[in-house]
Parts: structure tokens; C-alpha cells; sequence
């Protein structure tokens, strides 16, 4: 018996379940396509038709997420084929039985997976923009005390008041919006009397 045996069942489950999603929400929407509701959309109060617009946008996110799943496992599934299943795309290395029972649409070791993951877990994205700013606009707040009477209350890093990436998070450090605001203002002014 094929060592990866299992695990094809399991990806062919898979693509089965992902499948009949798919058909379900396909069936849910054009339901709710031919479905007229309301003729007007004038009397609705705007929190309702951000309502069913997030519900949109949700079930479309869903559906895209689904839909990648789906061709991982297709992939996986084709090297099973070709017998190049469970070997590493970037290094060559066969890939750990256990990760691919954890992930069996893995195709890389972990330690390649980490190494080309692009944003770093332990400091937020904001600092890599503040860093290539200079030393003019920026210095270690790591240190500093801020508390509950601090005019940037309501933030998780004092940097959140004036740094800001799209809908989309993190796309690169060119990509972070930087606000001259009040809290701005408020950071330089801390680092001038220092």
C-alpha cells in the first residue's frame, strides 16, 4: 500500500466537500438573486445595506478561500500522480510525514515556509515604514510608559494613530498611508523634549 494513501482519501474527501460548498452557496446566491426582496432599497436604514453588503463580501472572501483550497488540493493530487508528491518545491527535500498529515496540501519544509513568509510575527508592520523613514521621524518607543490619560488611548501601539495600511493589511512598507495628525504632532513633540 502507497505510503501517501491516506492522505489522498483524505485530500479527495476534501475536494468532495469543497465541491458541494461551493454548489450549496451557488445555489444560496442565485436564489437570492431571482429572490426581488425589496423593490427599493431608498427606505432602508444605511447599517442595513452595510449589513448585506458585508454579507456579501464575506460569502464572496468564503468562496475565493474555498476556491484556492480547491487547486492546492488539485495540486497536491497531480504530483500524487506524477509521483513527486511530499518533496519540497524550493529545496528538493522530501517533506516530513507529519507535516503533511498536518497540511497535506504542504509544499515546502517549514523551514522554507518561514523563511519566505514576508511579514514578521513579533513587531508590527507599521515599524518597517517607521525604520526606513529615518532617524529623523522615529526612535525606540519600546520603552516609554503610556498610559491610560496618553492622548493615543484606544490604540495598541502608540504608531496606530498616524500609521495606516488599506483593507487589504500589510502589502509592503511603500504601501503604509502616513497621516501628519494630531497624534503625530503629539509623537514628535514627545521626542523633542527627550
Amino acid at each position: 500500500m502507497n505510503m501517501y494513501e491516506d492522505l489522498k482519501k483524505q485530500l479527495e474527501k476534501d475536494k468532495q466537500d469543497i465541491l458541494k460548498q461551493i454548489e450549496q452557496e451557488a445555489t444560496y446566491t442565485s436564489d437570492k438573486m431571482n429572490d426581488p426582496g425589496e423593490l427599493s432599497h431608498v427606505d432602508n436604514h444605511p447599517a442595513d445595506e452595510a449589513t448585506e453588503l458585508y454579507d456579501r463580501e464575506k460569502d464572496m472572501a468564503i468562496r475565493k478561500q474555498w476556491e484556492k483550497h480547491l487547486q492546492e488540493i488539485e495540486i497536491a493530487l497531480n504530483k500524487m500522480e506524477k509521483g513527486t508528491y511530499g518533496i519540497c518545491e524550493k529545496t528538493g527535500q522530501s517533506i516530513p510525514y507529519e507535516r503533511l498529515i498536518a497540511q497535506p496540501t504542504a509544499t515546502t519544509v517549514v523551514l522554507e515556509e518561514e523563511r519566505t513568509r514576508s511579514v514578521p510575527n513579533d513587531r508590527p508592520v507599521e515599524e518597517a515604514a517607521m525604520n526606513e523613514m529615518g532617524q529623523g521621524y522615529y526612535s525606540n518607543y519600546m520603552d516609554e510608559d503610556t498610559s491610560p490619560d496618553d492622548e493615543s488611548t484606544g490604540y495598541t501601539e502608540e504608531l496606530e494613530g498616524f500609521l495606516s495600511t488599506g483593507m487589504n493589511g500589510f502589502e509592503g512598507s511603500d504601501r503604509v498611508t502616513f497621516h501628519r495628525n494630531k497624534q503625530y504632532e503629539h509623537y514628535i513633540e514627545e521626542r523633542q523634549e527627550e
